[in-house]
């Protein structure tokens, strides 16, 4: 939706929106902010799942809280560790 988009411009800089309706929740929109921080291409980021972003130090407790709302529809905000595309 242009307007949503247009909204998280303004207020953010880094983001990605996915769509949880399609199989795997992939991203269908990355900020030019996200590309610049994680080093990724937007042709390497659409269509993915953001569990790509996710290494050795990710705490899978937190991937849990935010798989768990997504589940029941909730809102969530906890804060992870993800990787660059240089590690």
């Amino acid at each position: 939706d242009f307007n949503l988009i247009a909204s998280i411009k303004q207020s953010q800089e880094s983001f990605v929106i996915t769509d949880p309706s399609l199989q795997d929740n992939p991203i269908v929109y990355s900020s030019d902010g996200f590309l610049a921080l994680t080093g990724y291409t937007r042709e390497q980021v659409l269509g993915r799942n953001c569990r790509f972003l996710q290494g050795v130090d990710t705490d899978p407790s937190k991937v849990a809280e935010v798989r768990k709302a997504l589940q029941v529809g909730d809102d969530v905000s906890v804060t992870f560790l993800n990787y660059r595309a240089d590690g």
